[in-house]
């Protein structure tokens, strides 16, 4: 995978949980309480940086919370 892919991958997953944050109505804060994630992960996330403190089982909550897939978090919405 070149690091243009691996960019435009996490700005994908940045956008979406964003977006799906926003469209649940949610704050930072409450998805954090939601799913076990520090807010500054989440913050930093969704300003398009993928946190090293970010692990797999993050995405896991994630998933588990916005009932996706793993693949649909790196997906272009817009495509």
């Amino acid at each position: 995978m070149s690091e243009d892919k691996g960019y435009k991958d996490i700005q994908n997953f940045a956008r979406n949980v964003r977006t799906w944050r926003e469209e649940r109505g949610v704050t930072v804060e409450e998805l954090a309480q939601a799913t076990n994630i520090a807010v500054d992960i989440l913050k930093e996330l969704e300003s398009g940086i993928l946190p090293e403190e970010m692990y797999w089982n993050d995405l896991i909550s994630l998933c588990r919370y916005f009932h996706k897939k793993p693949y649909e978090f790196f997906e272009d919405e817009k495509a």
